[in-house]
């Protein structure tokens, strides 16, 4: 067996422009309206063929097989019963459990890189089956892009590609060595029917997508910011911090802990994001929308 096919693909993390918690479902989900948009922060996944399914990342912690792109790999390779493997090396860049989305979208990488990989020849339709079989946001990074996401995050459609923005996003400096286990389990336990809503905010800003192609940054909303000093109550609170500086618009992404700040065409991302690194214990980066995320 040639084993010398090797490439590697991006995994583009993502930021919610709207996040709505409409309720509690039954099967003990919670159902959401949101806009998710990828932006250019991102990992690399490399691929090439092994006799045996293998990953490594550059994160000691997360060499593990409950690793979900070890468990994509796994789902994948049991599901088209392929009898040789692949060895997968993860460089991460994003920030782990910080509501960006990585570890769904390295699996929905792997995915991808999977059926080029080994020659499966599967569509999208048929790998986000698979993929909400590992997690609710898995579908949407197979389309990428500018999308409307429902029910418990797998409804996913897409939206018209919206012209370019700069966004700058804010980490807490401890962000990558110390997560909080089942962060979203416990940001979903603060939630009571108060923060829930009936899907008008991200009502208006779809409105205003297919009307104008634009994004209207006063529409933007999420379930999770009223409670986010609850939440990370280990961290300052940044919007309080945010406000002394001077920055007035600034947004959880899922449900944090990691924040973004929308830049317009007359604003200064540097200035920003000097801004941002006065204050103690958090951090800033620039990034931007990104509409494609692989290439056919």
């Amino acid at each position: 067996m040639n084993m010398l096919k090797l490439f590697k693909l991006n995994s583009y993390a993502k930021i919610n422009l709207t996040l709505e918690i409409l309720g509690k479902r039954e099967d003990g989900f919670h159902e959401i309206s949101s806009v998710f948009q990828t932006i250019s922060l991102h990992d690399i996944l490399h691929f090439q063929k092994d006799s045996e399914l293998v990953v490594e990342t550059n994160l000691e912690n997360l060499n593990t097989q409950d690793n979900l792109v070890y468990r994509a790999g796994k789902l994948l390779k049991d599901f088209m019963n392929v009898k040789f493997g692949a060895k997968i090396f993860v460089d991460k860049n994003i920030p782990v459990a910080a509501g960006l989305g990585g570890g769904s979208s390295n699996a929905a990488t792997t995915l991808i890189g999977l059926n080029k990989l080994w020659n499966l020849n599967l569509n999208l339709e048929q790998l986000a089956c698979l993929g909400s079989q590992l997690g609710s946001d898995v579908s949407f990074f197979l389309y990428g892009g500018t999308a409307h996401v429902s029910g418990k995050g797998e409804i996913v459609s897409k939206l018209p590609s919206l012209n370019q923005m700069k966004v700058i996003l804010i980490f807490p400096n401890n962000c990558l060595s110390t997560v909080k286990k089942n962060k979203t389990a416990l940001a979903y336990s603060f939630l009571n029917e108060k923060n829930y809503t009936n899907g008008q905010n991200t009502d208006n800003l779809l409105e205003s997508i297919y009307k104008t192609n634009r994004i209207d940054c006063s529409k933007f909303f999420n379930s999770f910011q009223d409670i986010y000093p609850k939440v990370f109550n280990d961290y300052l609170n940044p919007f309080n911090l945010l406000n002394q500086q001077g920055v007035m618009k600034c947004y959880v992404s899922g449900a944090g802990p990691a924040l973004f700040i929308p830049i317009c065409d007359n604003e200064d991302q540097y200035d920003m994001i000097r801004k941002v690194n006065k204050i103690c214990g958090f951090s800033a980066i620039s990034t931007f929308f990104i509409q494609e995320c692989f290439d056919e």
